[in-house]
């Protein structure tokens, strides 16, 4: 959403015209297309990185214990 906001900030900047409106468009554009970009990595490599760390933990914690999981099933018992 900040991403979004900051992008839709420059705008105006990236479409200027008049008075020094050539180098407002140089340096509205690139802002906005670094803002665009780092939005669309961060949207893909922030979950990659958390299933990452996810795994990584839950692997040292397979380590330390691991559970019977799919094990026979336990005897029955005499009671009625």
């Amino acid at each position: 959403m900040t991403g979004l906001a900051f992008v839709c900030g420059v705008l105006p900047m990236a479409i200027a015209t008049g008075a020094g409106g050539a180098s407002q468009q140089a340096l509205g554009t690139s802002v906005m297309g670094g803002m665009i970009a780092v939005v669309i990595l961060a949207l893909l490599l922030v979950p990659v990185f958390f299933v990452s760390v996810q795994r990584v933990l839950a692997g040292d914690r397979e380590k330390v214990e691991k559970p019977e999981v799919y094990g026979p099933p336990a005897p029955a018992t005499g009671g009625h």
